[in-house]
């Protein structure tokens, strides 16, 4: 909540000091008809990396964010599954800003999260 209160602030005080352009609204909300053919290819490609990833080590990587001790115990590589998390959380933040902002992507990453916790009381 902290987080879009100030984003909303930054873009209302931007706006009365007469410094609100478009670059702003495109950054913030993204803008799909600046995506090109070369980023659209990329968004694929990198869509089906993680695909094909989290089809691969999903099970592992859901150990390590369920019990990160009892993954250790198992001998699950937790440092490296830790690593791999960050990264395709990061690839999918990059990829998914250009097209729908940074505002939608918070909201992408926070909200599901934050209403799925508040319904169900279990991962699956």
């Amino acid at each position: 909540m902290f987080f879009y209160t100030g984003i909303a602030a930054g873009v209302v005080l931007s706006s009365a000091a007469g410094s609100f352009n478009g670059s702003i609204l495109t950054y913030l909300f993204g803008s799909i008809v600046t995506v090109s053919v070369s980023d659209l290819t990329v968004v694929l490609v990198l869509a089906g990396v993680i695909i094909v990833t989290m089809s691969l080590i999903g099970r592992a990587l859901f150990a390590v964010v369920l019990d990160e001790e009892a993954a250790r115990v198992n001998g699950l590589p937790v440092d490296a599954l830790n690593m791999v998390l960050a990264v395709l959380a990061a690839v999918t933040i990059v990829v998914a800003m250009r097209v729908v902002g940074l505002l939608l992507v918070a909201a992408l990453m926070v909200l599901p999260v934050a209403a799925a916790s508040q319904l169900v009381a279990s991962f699956r």
